[in-house]
């Protein structure tokens, strides 16, 4: 049971809308082939053959959606040509009836018999009688149309009706036998013979029951052929034609006033189809429909159902053949004039009744950061705050200063741009500026701020559908869909372990199945309110920053929980939830935000950058630049009258720090064969009187005001950060953080300063990448120790060497005297923005790292030495390298191996000082073939020198 509830589940996430891998449709009806069974074998095999039926009909869906009802324009005024009329082919009317619905015709055994049924030998006559005489008989018409009747005789009844037959038996009954009552009632009714015969799809002699129908005949037939006519079908009876039947009065309105009973020996005629038409396009049932020789076009259109709503009244086209030429030709009906339906039709025309264009007219379009983006009525007059009243009618965070309206010149087809600045407009609603729109304008709207908390996502659904030749469930178009687009920029595979389809069988077969997360994945789309689709690295990025990453599958194991239907409901909210929290949490980055921001701006005005390239004929672009110090710095449309300040509010405007007496513009003007450039310079108070010309270039200075500080903290009265100016000192920064407090080492002063831990990175890099080089040109020449190493070897010494260098925090730290800085003994430093100083407490201990039993710290004593203390710290390991011993002194001074050989340091401890590190590095064996014992020593030096600093404080 717990294994089927999995499948069940997979199925529904797979088919529904979270996987896109293939899944056999076959387990549906295996999975519930398995439900019921018990109840099922109790089923007798007509009730099931029954329920079959009625099965296969409830799996044929019809569909009563209409895709291409009312305006299905795009989302702006920019659409496809209409495809005037599909070529696909078109079927004869009527003639599928005979084909779908045969046995819907056929005479049922139990009807009731009408009153007007003729009596005929072989009928079988029920009488019933009651009252002073009880019996009960089942009569049979003899060949010469008598019944017997016991204690009365004989009775012809041939030839009259059955209503008739029951007031004849009634009354020879009630005059013969006083008191007694008759019932008369029909049983087995007679068979005839009659003929079905012209152009049936089976012509010929058939038996069939006395209260069939002409078009009983016809079904029993089965049907009539494509050669044959639906409009004239004759009942001849004796020689002479009874009736003639319009099957289009049965099929269209209904009517069997003509659907005459036969009778023995009756004809059945099917003429030949006569006159053809067809029509297509916009009516309700396209299709080839036999007109007769007195009907036109308004006959035409009532048997097509009528025209549709979007109906061309104006546009419709008659092909008809030219016997003559031998050849076709085009006419045209206008059907808004009042005698057009009265057209003639012709054998083998063809209306074709186009469709409205997708040209919607009287409407303005309002795109971009919007609150609510669409069409909107226009009239003549219309001005634009007639579209928004006041900053509650646009989404929040809209740059109010900066609204593009786009104008399409319907003479010259060009497009021409107008800027607003809403904000002037809201403070002054009468002002000229006040834009009057025109039909088909776009006024697109930017954002002023995107934060990340704006960022939605979509999951994105591709329709499934089912494959019998495969009988699997797939993509529909799936080198098209989204989803085949989505899974193509991602690069997500699934596990190359796991099988894209799975049978019930092989499923049955691995009870222990176990299924990864990437068996059911989900692709998902990440946008900004619909208009501003996010980069997948970007989106990811940003909640990768909240320490989450989304979920693109849901992992097998949660099914496993599952147990009923609202606990897979239960799960789907819990999933769901989990996103929107995501989309919630506030990762308010300012420079994120500006990211998102500017891209999303850019979307918006790439298309009418693109168009403006596209169709220009001028020799300049209608194009301006804005850089420097704003915002939003690119490229911007020539708008209509545009000045220099409005090319700085499409840029965002300015940033704080801008030089306002001195903007530089630069023109291009054209000498010649070439183009020169000219600067010009003005400042913000004159931007409201320069105009501006194409490929204006607008620069923004910034001032040098970028604020700097440092940071100190530890042992001194006043730490935290300070802002400095140029030539500040390290000695006046500790004199402003109010010294260093009696508690304070100041020789073990940290100094960190950020340019020097980019150049250690660097450095620490370099050596790496120069190591791994050395290592493998001289594998290659067979020289790397005693035994050359296979690739695997090398592969596993390169990646111990990035691990280990990758792991380790570059400090940056920079070995000061701070003592005789403050003393005025040595020159004091300059800081530099982003410097810090630590002055950490007094320490009183000695530590010892590296190739030691235990890395430790001990008790500083002066009286011992660095033997003393390594073996407090167990003693030297057999990887020791005691002859390269080093010794870091607490200021981040080093003293090295040279200095340490002559044993002065080792045997006296008057040397050593408080929080100093004894450094025990690893024996190294030089590799034969490169000189690479230098480098690895460096980098295992860089990683001590690091642990080391942090160590001493």
């Amino acid at each position: 049971m717990k294994l089927n509830y999995k499948i069940i589940l997979l199925l529904v996430l797979i088919i529904g809308q979270n996987s896109y891998a293939q899944m056999e449709a076959s387990i549906l009806t295996n999975l519930a082939s398995g439900l019921g069974n018990s109840d099922a074998d109790q089923v007798s095999d007509f009730e099931s053959d029954d329920e079959d039926e009625i099965d296969e009909k409830r799996q044929e869906t019809i569909d009563f959606s209409d895709s291409d009802y009312g305006y299905t324009g795009g989302k702006n005024f920019v659409n496809p040509p209409n495809v005037r009329l599909p070529n696909e082919p078109l079927d004869y009317f009527g003639y599928s009836y005979f084909q779908n619905n045969l046995s819907t015709f056929a005479p049922l055994k139990d009807v009731p018999v009408p009153p007007d049924y003729m009596i005929g030998p072989n009928d079988t006559i029920k009488i019933i009688l009651f009252g002073s005489k009880n019996s009960k008989y089942e009569l049979k018409v003899t060949r010469d149309g008598d019944i017997f009747l016991p204690e009365i005789g004989p009775v012809f009844v041939a030839g009259i009706t059955f209503g008739d037959l029951k007031e004849l038996l009634k009354n020879i009954i009630s005059n013969q036998l006083i008191g007694a009552q008759v019932s008369v009632t029909m049983g087995t009714l007679r068979a005839i013979d009659i003929f079905v015969l012209g152009s049936a799809s089976n012509p010929g002699m058939f038996s069939i029951s006395a209260l069939s129908s002409l078009t009983n005949a016809i079904m029993k037939s089965g049907g009539i052929g494509k050669a044959g006519s639906l409009r004239n079908i004759k009942l001849k009876r004796n020689g002479n034609v009874v009736t003639t039947f319009d099957f289009y009065d049965l099929l269209l309105n209904g009517d069997t006033s003509n659907d005459s009973r036969l009778m023995q020996g009756d004809v059945v005629f099917i003429e030949p189809i006569g006159k053809t038409v067809a029509i297509r396009g916009e009516v309700n049932k396209p299709g080839i429909y036999e007109l007769k020789n007195d009907e036109n076009l308004e006959h035409l259109l009532k048997y097509s159902g009528n025209l549709k709503p979007k109906a061309n009244l104006s546009s419709t086209n008659i092909t008809r053949i030219n016997t003559i030429n031998n050849s076709f030709d085009l006419l045209s009906i206008d059907m808004n004039k009042k005698d057009s339906q009265n057209f003639e039709m012709m054998n083998g025309d063809v209306v074709s009744v186009f469709s409205v264009p997708n040209n919607l007219k009287n409407a303005v379009l309002i795109s971009g950061h919007a609150q609510e983006p669409g069409f909107y009525p226009w009239q003549s007059g219309m001005k634009l705050l007639d579209l928004f009243n006041d900053s509650d009618d646009l989404l929040e965070m809209t740059d109010l200063n900066y609204v593009l309206v786009k104008r399409k010149n319907k003479k010259s087809q060009l497009f021409e741009f107008h800027q607003i600045d809403l904000e002037d407009l809201f403070s002054n609603p009468e002002s000229s500026k006040n834009l009057t729109l025109k039909d088909h304008d776009e006024i697109i709207l930017f954002p002023s701020i995107i934060t990340p908390d704006q960022i939605t996502t979509r999951l994105i659904r591709d329709r499934y559908v089912l494959d019998k030749d495969s009988n699997m469930m797939v993509l529909e178009d799936e080198w098209t869909s989204l989803t085949y687009l989505r899974k193509s920029l991602m690069e997500e595979k699934l596990a190359l372990d796991k099988k894209n389809t799975m049978s019930i069988g092989e499923i049955q077969t691995q009870p222990d199945l176990e299924m990864s997360e990437s068996d059911i994945m989900r692709y998902y789309e990440y946008s900004v309110y619909d208009y501003c689709t996010l980069p997948e690295d970007l989106a990811i990025k940003i909640i990768e920053e909240s320490g989450f990453r989304p979920k693109k599958s849901i992992p097998i194991e949660d099914l496993e929980k599952l147990s009923t239907p609202e606990d897979f409901l239960i799960l789907q909210q819990t999933l769901e939830r989990e996103r929107i929290e995501l989309q919630n949490e506030n990762y308010q980055s300012e420079a994120l935000s500006k990211t998102i921001t500017s891209l999303c701006r850019q979307e918006l005005l790439d298309p009418i950058i693109d168009l403006i390239e596209r169709n220009d004929t001028k020799e300049k672009l209608s194009l301006v630049s804005v850089y420097g110090n704003v915002h939003f710095p690119g490229q911007y449309p020539l708008t209509n009258q545009m000045i220099l300040s409005d090319a700085i509010k499409a840029a965002g405007g300015p940033k704080n720090g801008t030089y306002q007496a001195e903007i530089e513009l630069n023109t291009i003007n054209q000498q010649d064969k070439k183009f020169i450039s000219k600067n010009n310079f003005a400042s913000i108070k004159e931007a409201s009187e320069i105009k501006l010309n194409e490929m204006d270039t607008v620069i923004l200075k910034q001032l040098a005001t970028d604020f700097q500080s440092v940071e100190i903290s530890g042992e001194v009265f006043f730490p935290g950060t300070y802002p400095i100016t140029e030539n500040q000192t390290l000695g006046e920064l500790i004199r402003r953080a109010g010294g260093v407090t009696e508690f304070g080492s100041i020789d073990a002063a940290y100094y960190q300063r950020e340019a020097i831990q980019e150049a250690e990175k660097d450095r620490l890099k370099s050596a790496q990448d120069e190591l791994k080089r050395k290592i493998l040109l001289s594998s290659q020449a067979g020289g790397l120790g005693k035994d050359s190493l296979d690739s695997n070897s090398i592969s596993q010494l390169t990646s111990l060497i990035s691990s280990d260098t990758n792991d380790t925090e570059v400090l940056g730290r920079l070995v000061i005297d701070l003592d005789g800085i403050l003393s005025g003994g040595i020159d004091d430093i300059i800081l530099e923005d982003g410097d810090k100083l630590h002055i950490p407490k007094k320490i009183q201990s000695i530590s010892v790292i590296g190739e030691v039993f235990v890395s430790n710290s001990h008790l500083y004593k002066k009286d011992l030495g660095i033997n003393d203390y390594i073996s407090l710290s167990g003693g030297l390991t057999s990887f020791a390298d005691e002859a390269n011993l080093y010794l870091i002194k607490s200021d981040g001074s080093v003293v090295s191996p040279s200095q340490l050989s002559s044993g002065f340091f080792r045997g006296r401890g008057s040397q050593l000082a408080p929080g100093d590190t004894i450094v025990i590095p690893l024996q190294v064996q030089p590799f034969s073939s490169i000189q690479a014992t230098t480098e690895v020593t460096q980098i295992i030096y860089q990683m001590a020198l690091a642990a080391a600093a942090v160590n001493s404080f």
